[in-house]
């Protein structure tokens, strides 16, 4: 797994700059924390190289596998107004139908960065990084659906229309998307530069997708790309009002909206554009994710100097800590409400919760991997989960600290090697 550190490390958007830090987040994930708290002082006059160094460690394919470290949740999708919902880890996922037992990332063939797309609770398309596409209707079986050209570098779901969507792979100027679960794809060329690292992609509309990215080659580093795909014509439409912004990340999109992260001038910003204008305010911390709230605003919750939950008003020029004293690493509404995914071994939570009406409370425990026995009850022996998952669940079970560790022999302090 550390050649994926360094492939990404030794990119040309990150110029090799941080190659001496692949091999120290690879071994002790907790130094991105130290990354992520350096002092705003510190952090301002070296914006580009610090926001990469976060990125990668709060956005991207965590470095920190199930199987050479801390188990960790990376998103939650809900469904039915949260009343169901899938977490997705670096170990596998889990489902709010059965709290004890998840879904290993091997029954799919995956071997530690997995994307995927949930139309419905145990409806799932899987992007995995040796380049398939696989599909399940039930979290227990999974089909090969095809093998692509590259591992997507982002995928979006639509779940009212059934439509899911992904960049076709690095530099690529093409997106896929389907609406049959991979049975027939469409393809779209978009009229962007060459040579694009896509960071993002949310669907607004069943029509319409959000996607960002920058420009990787020579003479453009850094460049955002920023725009709107309409699948139903192909248009694209660039998001105006964010010029000069570098290295966006896309966090969400609804309707005429899109929000998310940028650097401009040397600063890290917040971008959220809408049909009629666009907006920036500063940073100073690093956004995981954003939701469009009831109130008009947007809620956010971050890792870095300033964690934790916030809130961007309409027309304010400023976050609003609701929550500082946390480092999360996702957000989404869950029922009544927000779910984070936290990131920080101080969080200690594997996803904390906060209620809608009183979100500056202290959050609270909402997923527990440690109550985790195994693989999902409700899969049948003889699918890919009740085959595969039983072998390897004492691998996760003792990384949990559930099962008691293999009690190796005294093989003395000098073996005999005959």
């Amino acid at each position: 797994m550390l050649d994926v550190a360094l492939r990404a490390l030794k990119s040309p958007r990150v110029k090799g700059m941080w190659i001496h830090l692949a091999p120290l987040i690879y071994h002790d994930p907790t130094r991105c924390q130290s990354a992520l708290h350096t002092p705003d002082h510190i952090m301002r006059p070296h914006a580009r190289p610090l926001m990469i160094v976060a990125l990668l460690c709060a956005l991207a394919p965590t470095l920190a596998y199930a199987h050479s470290g801390d188990v960790i949740t990376q998103e939650i999708l809900p469904f039915d107004g949260g009343q169901q919902w899938v977490v997705r880890g670096n170990f596998g996922l889990v489902l709010s139908d059965d709290l004890t037992g998840y879904v290993c990332e091997e029954a799919f063939l995956s071997t530690g960065v997995f994307r995927i797309g949930a139309l419905g609770p145990r409806d799932w398309l899987i992007w995995t990084q040796d380049q398939h596409l696989w599909r399940t209707d039930d979290a227990c079986s999974f089909e090969q659906v095809a093998t692509l050209d590259l591992y997507p570098q982002a995928v979006a779901a639509h779940a009212p229309s059934g439509r899911a969507l992904w960049v076709e792979g690095e530099d690529s100027q093409t997106v896929v998307w389907t609406a049959d679960r991979g049975d027939t794809t469409t393809r779209v060329s978009l009229p962007t530069p060459v040579g694009v690292q896509w960071t993002g992609a949310r669907f607004g509309t069943a029509d319409r997708v959000a996607l960002s990215g920058y420009r990787t080659d020579d003479e453009a580093a850094g460049e955002g790309v920023l725009g709107w795909i309409d699948l139903s014509d192909n248009a694209w439409t660039p998001i105006t009002g964010v010029e000069g912004a570098r290295w966006p990340y896309l966090l969400v999109a609804a309707d005429g909206q899109a929000a998310g992260l940028a650097n401009k001038d040397q600063q890290l910003i917040a971008f959220w554009s809408t049909p009629e204008t666009t907006r920036t305010i500063p940073l100073d911390g690093w956004p995981t994710g954003m939701v469009f709230d009831d109130e008009g605003g947007i809620t956010t919750t971050g890792a870095g100097i300033a964690g934790g939950l916030w809130r961007w008003a309409p027309d304010a020029d400023r976050m609003v800590p609701l929550y500082e004293d946390h480092s999360g690493a996702c957000l989404a509404r869950v029922g009544d409400a927000w779910w984070m995914c936290s990131r920080s071994l101080r969080d200690g939570d594997d996803a904390s919760q906060v209620p809608l009406d009183n979100p500056t409370s202290t959050p609270t425990l909402a997923i527990d991997l440690t109550r985790l026995t195994g693989p999902r009850s409700a899969c049948a022996p003889t699918s890919d989960v009740g085959r595969v998952c039983p072998a390897v669940w004492p691998e996760l079970g003792r990384t949990l600290g559930v099962l008691p560790p293999i009690d190796l022999p005294d093989m003395g302090v000098t073996p005999d090697h005959g």
